[in-house]
């Protein structure tokens, strides 16, 4: 999957090099940063406990935070970026 995804990058001549996860998964719209004390009463508590950072899709309302599945993402993206390299067109 990733040699696909490493193609397509290559292919359609896209760049890896923006800020990924900042915007909403439903609706696209930009992400806004909120304060801890606002995500509180709209996320689980263990989640409200254990981050720092939130986010707000100011469309549909619903609030984003980085969990490990992010951090696994953000993995998957660089070994794309280093397979992009090493064909030769980042």
């Amino acid at each position: 999957l990733e040699d696909q995804m490493a193609q397509l990058v290559q292919i359609l001549g896209l760049t890896l090099d923006r800020e990924p996860f900042t915007r909403c998964l439903t609706c696209n719209t930009p992400l806004v940063e909120i304060t801890p004390r606002e995500a509180r009463d709209q996320v689980p508590p263990y989640v409200f406990q254990t981050q720092e950072r939130f986010f707000k899709c100011p469309t549909d309302n619903q609030v984003f935070w980085r969990g490990t599945h992010v951090d696994r993402m953000d993995e998957h993206l660089d070994r794309i970026k280093a397979r992009v390299v090493e064909g030769g067109t980042l």
